[in-house]
């Protein structure tokens, strides 16, 4: 490919991750974007990860190939008012997540993910938040397993399953009382080898409120080995490769964490809820074929935190100040 056509796709790319990035920027909590409930792979930017395109080609793919990825992370968040309220918080989070791939043949594959993550939340200021209290909690939990069955239907149609379920809370909280469940649909069609397209839809539960089903779109395209641009659901990811060891990538991400508390004096067990609309950069450097170092940093472009009794009824709800962040991974496959 050419440097001016090179240049352009790039261009391209970058311009519809903007226009769409805009667009979650303005997107309200009502808003009907949310996380697709399933297994993702933790593969490197522009790794040959067998998608729909790779699928659809029907060629040379190994059988019974197996494939163990892990990650640690780290995230800090500085300390960000809270709208209308003498209230301030920072949040750091900590965690390792694993997924094991199988690929049975050049027609299918399985994924299986496991993730735990600790949010440690520091309350400033002097508001009442819930119970009366100005700091209503500190550590929150969560532990998630997720799979996702990928087979093609047809030379271009392939199709997509996913479950999900995840354990969330506060340090005394019922385990159970903090279970979110979800599974996903989606059917990809590749209309040539450089892009694919994708529709589906989900259903997620959620704490003390009415579970969600709605359809996503996604767009999948590479138009060279540099350069991987993704859409889907509340994602929007560009990947750019600048030598053999290092690449970058640009993120939107809509990512919805909630949590059961522990029981207050009077016995009831609240729930919160932490929203975010984040846009990030990050740098990978792959020190080898088995370990990729990822520096990140970003902005919220929006966040809210919403505090919800145990019978469903909303006890506060407040938008952060927008507030850049930093993170830290280590990944490695086997």
């Amino acid at each position: 490919m050419g440097v001016g056509k090179h240049n352009g796709s790039i261009v391209a790319g970058v311009s519809l991750v903007a226009l769409i990035a805009g667009s979650f920027e303005r997107a309200e909590a009502q808003s009907l974007v949310r996380p697709i409930p399933r297994a993702e792979s933790l593969g490197a930017p522009l790794a040959p990860v067998a998608g729909f395109r790779e699928l659809a080609s029907l060629e040379s793919a190994a059988q019974e190939q197996w494939r163990t990825e892990a990650r640690l992370f780290g995230e800090a968040r500085p300390s960000g008012q809270l709208e209308g309220l003498d209230s301030a918080a920072e949040t750091q989070r900590m965690g390792w997540s694993a997924a094991v791939t199988r690929q049975f043949d050049e027609r299918e594959r399985l994924t299986l993910e496991g993730e735990l993550e600790s949010s440690f939340y520091g309350w400033s200021g002097s508001a009442p938040l819930v119970g009366g209290s100005s700091d209503p909690f500190n550590d929150l939990y969560r532990a998630r397993f997720a799979a996702s069955h990928q087979q093609p239907l047809s030379e271009r149609l392939s199709v997509v399953n996913g479950l999900e379920f995840s354990l969330n809370g506060e340090d005394e909280a019922d385990p159970l009382d903090g279970l979110v469940v979800g599974a996903s649909s989606a059917l990809g069609f590749a209309a040539h080898e450089q892009l694919q397209l994708s529709a589906g839809a989900l259903v997620l539960s959620r704490l003390e409120d009415d579970p969600l089903a709605i359809p996503f779109l996604g767009i999948d395209w590479r138009p060279n080995e540099t350069l991987h641009l993704s859409a889907e659901g509340p994602r929007v990811r560009l990947d750019l490769a600048l030598s053999e060891r290092f690449s970058l990538r640009f993120e939107s991400l809509y990512a919805q964490r909630q949590y059961r508390l522990n029981e207050d004096g009077s016995g009831s067990a609240p729930v919160f809820r932490d929203e975010a609309i984040d846009l990030k950069g990050e740098l990978h450097f792959a020190a080898n074929q088995h370990a990729r170092l990822v520096l990140s940093a970003g902005l919220a472009a929006w966040r809210e935190f919403t505090f919800l009794s145990d019978g469903g009824q909303k006890l506060l709800e407040a938008e952060q100040s927008k507030e850049p962040f930093v993170g830290l991974a280590l990944h490695l496959s086997f």
